[in-house]
């Protein structure tokens, strides 16, 4: 579509593009991730009015044109009595009866060659849903994607707060087993803990086991307990709960050696 500003990238955007294409009919998982991800950095550099790629009216283009033919894939498979069941910015979800497989297919590719697109397809054995921006689902394959809460290995700088609950979840959806019997079975301390910074216009409250208050530092680890008290953000002579729900224990300093017995096992798997 020409949403890039320089003739010379768009030819080498478009050579990757093509070995991409190969490399994933081919199968090769490593070459077709990275070749992925110079396609998506590329793209995305359209967006940032520090890159040399910076090009304003293309970002926005390509938002609108994404948007619209996905659009257009909907009304057509929802006027052909297919249920749409999700959409986000870049796929949707359909629920598809075996026997009109060929003819959704049909109906999407349709819409690609219009608009010049490849669109890719999965088939899902289960989808579990949140709402759009969380869930888990389990490819006919056997494959797992996993999104917003239900992330159970994040990616280096995001969140490790309660990875209990996802790892959880996952095992109830995909391994049934229930939730109470893996959480009171789990023996990984840091997955049940939280970690919360307060800014320096605040200091840190907690009751310990013997109800006395103390000060703690801005930065606390810490897990939600049967004896632990609670934690509190202080400013003004005014206590705001870090963690309202529960009891917690504070816990900055990790022994591989000693598992808590007093972890509130209720707070994880209510």
């Amino acid at each position: 579509y020409g949403l890039l500003r320089y003739k010379e990238v768009i030819e080498l955007y478009t050579r990757v593009k093509a070995d991409r294409i190969e490399a994933k009919k081919n199968k090769d998982k490593s070459k077709d991730a990275l070749l992925k991800l110079i396609l998506n950095s590329t793209s995305g550099m359209i967006d940032n009015q520090y890159s040399w790629l910076y090009y304003p009216e293309g970002a926005m283009k390509l938002r609108l044109m994404g948007q619209l033919i996905l659009t257009l894939t909907i009304e057509r498979l929802v006027l052909s009595g297919f249920q749409v069941i999700s959409a986000n910015t870049d796929g949707i979800e359909v629920i598809v009866p075996k026997d009109r497989t060929l003819e959704y297919e049909q109906i999407v590719d349709q819409v690609g060659k219009e608009f010049d697109l490849i669109f890719e397809h999965e088939n899902y054995q289960q989808i579990i849903y949140m709402n759009v921006n969380n869930y888990i689902c389990k490819t006919r394959s056997g494959k797992l994607k996993q999104k917003g809460l239900f992330v159970d290995k994040p990616e280096l700088g995001n969140s490790v707060d309660y990875l209990i609950i996802p790892k959880a979840l996952k095992a109830y959806y995909i391994e049934n087993i229930p939730v109470k019997q893996f959480v009171e079975s789990h023996d990984n301390i840091l997955d049940f803990c939280c970690s919360q910074k307060v800014d320096k216009s605040y200091h840190i409250e907690w009751t310990s086991p013997q109800f006395v208050k103390s000060k703690q530092q801005r930065l606390n680890r810490f897990y939600a307990s049967t004896k632990g008290g609670y934690i509190y953000k202080c400013r003004n002579g005014k206590q705001n709960h870090l963690l309202k729900e529960s009891g917690v224990m504070i816990y900055n300093n990790h022994n591989p050696n000693v598992f808590p017995t007093d972890i509130n096992y209720k707070y994880y798997s209510a």
